[in-house]
């Protein structure tokens, strides 16, 4: 459904705020529906669709953020993880 009001390119992308209004849904439903989308949906100052390779330093710039965030994540989950297991070995 979002990806109806994403334009392709990066030169007209739109903010999350455009999206509020235009769908009149939660910001929540509205990353739910990117993150579900069949497309591939690029949020670098706004969000966009991808077209040419005039998008590709956006692309890699994405690729970079969400590699970081992703590792990131990993690492507190492993730590999560150590912790749990440290203290179910207490029982």
């Amino acid at each position: 459904m979002v990806e109806e009001y994403i334009p392709r390119g990066y030169k007209n992308r739109v903010s999350r705020e455009y999206l509020n209004n235009v769908l009149h849904i939660k910001d929540r439903m509205i990353r739910r529906d990117i993150a579900t989308s069949d497309e591939t949906i690029i949020h670098d100052d706004g969000y966009f669709i991808p077209e040419g390779p005039e998008d590709l330093e956006h692309i890699e710039h994405y690729i970079l953020r969400e590699t970081a965030r992703a590792a990131a994540i990993h690492e507190r989950v492993e730590k999560a993880r150590e912790l749990y297991f440290s203290i179910k070995e207490k029982e």
